[in-house]
C-alpha cells in the first residue's frame, strides 16, 4: 500500500522545506557552507557521518540541523518564517530591475539567515507567528533585502548574482559587509 504525503499548508511541512530553513539558522564558523547548501545543493543538508565523511562542515549537516535541542515550536516558527521570506523575496523581484531582482532572488538565503539571527523571532512567541511579529519581519525583510542590493552593487564582483551566493567566501564577504550596515535593531 502506498503512503499518502500531505501537501504542504499552513499547518503542514515537509523536512524538505524544513532543512534549508534551519540551515540557515546556522552561527558557527562553517555557516557560509550551510547557507549555499540552502541555496545550490540542498541535498547535502540531510547527509550523515556514517553515510558520507569528506571532511566537509555539512558531514554531520543532519544532526546538526535535528539536533535533540530542536524543539517543534522552534522547527514550526523558522519554517513559517522562512515562508514568508521566500514569497516576499519572490514577489518583490518580480517589481525590481533585472539586476536587482536577480540579487533578490539568489540572495534570498542569506537575507533568511541575516533576519533569524538579527530578530530572534525563532525562540520567542507562540507556535504561530503573530500579526505584529509578521509586520516585524515584513519590515525586516525590505531593510536586509536594500542593503543587499546596495552591498552587492558597491563591489566589482565580475561574475553573476547567482555565482556570488554559490560561493561561501562571497556569501561570507557579503554578511560582513550587511552586518556593518545593519547595526539598529530589526
Amino acid at each position: 500500500m502506498a503512503t499518502m504525503t500531505p501537501s504542504l499548508s499552513d499547518a503542514v511541512f515537509s523536512v524538505r522545506e524544513a532543512a534549508p530553513a534551519l540551515a540557515c539558522c546556522e552561527t558557527a564558523s562553517s555557516w557560509p557552507a550551510f547557507v549555499v547548501a540552502a541555496k545550490k545543493d540542498q541535498k547535502r543538508l540531510f547527509r550523515r557521518p556514517d553515510l558520507s565523511a569528506t571532511g566537509s562542515p555539512l558531514d554531520e549537516a543532519y544532526e546538526r540541523l535535528f539536533s535533540d535541542a530542536l524543539t517543534a515550536r522552534e522547527l514550526w516558527r523558522v519554517v513559517q518564517i522562512s515562508r514568508i521570506v521566500q514569497k516576499t523575496i519572490i514577489d518583490r523581484a518580480k517589481g525590481e530591475s533585472q539586476e536587482d531582482g536577480e540579487i533578490l532572488r539568489h540572495g534570498k538565503w542569506l537575507i533568511l539567515h541575516i533576519l533569524l539571527l538579527k530578530t530572534q523571532l525563532r525562540w520567542s512567541g507562540d507556535l504561530a507567528l503573530t500579526d505584529d511579529e509578521k509586520k516585524r519581519i515584513s519590515v525586516a525583510i525590505d531593510t536586509i533585502a536594500n542593503e543587499l542590493i546596495n552591498v552587492i552593487k558597491a563591489n566589482t564582483w565580475n561574475k553573476q548574482p547567482r555565482a556570488i551566493f554559490e560561493n561561501q567566501t562571497d556569501v561570507q564577504t557579503v554578511k560582513n559587509s550587511m552586518m556593518a550596515a545593519l547595526t539598529q535593531p530589526l
